[in-house]
C-alpha cells in the first residue's frame, strides 16, 4: 500500500493518491504528515484519489479524523472541502459514516467517479489542466 500527496499552495490545492491496498490509519498518516508539511497553507482544498486502491477501513480511525478535524475547527481553521474519487461504491456508505460521526461539524465531502466531477465540485474548473497533471504526476502509468 501507498499513499502519496502533492501540495500545490498556488491551487490551493492537496492531492492524495492511494495505491494498493490501503487501511485507514495509512490515510490518516498521511494527512498528518500533509498538515504538518510545510508547503501547506489554510483553507486548501482536498482530492482524494482512490481509483487504484482497495481500502480496509477501521472505525477508530475514522473517529480519530473527526477529533483532528474538532481540534482545527477549535483553533481557528476552517473544514476542507474534500472530493473523494473512487469507483467503489463502498466509499458512500464510509462517506455517509464519517458525517454521522462528524455531526456538528461542517465537513463538506463528497464522493464522485471521475476527477472532471470532483473539480467542478471544488470549484477549480478554472485549474483543471493543472490538476490534471498532478494526476498524471502521482499515477505515471494510469
Amino acid at each position: 500500500m501507498t499513499v502519496l500527496y502533492k501540495i500545490e499552495p498556488n491551487l490551493k490545492l492537496i492531492y492524495y493518491a492511494g495505491f494498493g491496498l490501503c487501511t485507514s490509519g495509512e490515510l490518516l498518516n498521511a494527512k498528518k504528515a500533509a498538515f504538518n508539511d510545510p508547503l501547506r497553507i489554510r483553507e486548501m482544498n482536498i482530492i482524494l484519489d482512490l481509483r487504484y486502491a482497495e481500502l480496509d477501513v477501521d472505525i477508530e480511525d475514522m473517529r480519530t479524523l473527526v477529533e483532528l478535524n474538532r481540534e482545527w475547527i477549535k483553533g481557528g481553521r476552517k473544514p476542507n472541502k474534500t472530493a473523494i474519487i473512487s469507483f467503489n461504491k463502498y466509499i458512500n456508505i464510509l462517506e455517509d459514516t464519517f458525517q454521522l460521526l462528524a455531526e456538528g461539524l461542517s465537513i463538506k465531502t463528497s464522493v464522485f467517479n471521475q476527477v472532471k466531477d470532483a473539480i467542478k465540485w471544488l470549484e477549480l474548473s478554472h485549474v483543471e489542466t493543472e490538476i490534471n497533471q498532478i494526476s498524471k504526476s502521482l499515477f505515471p502509468s494510469q
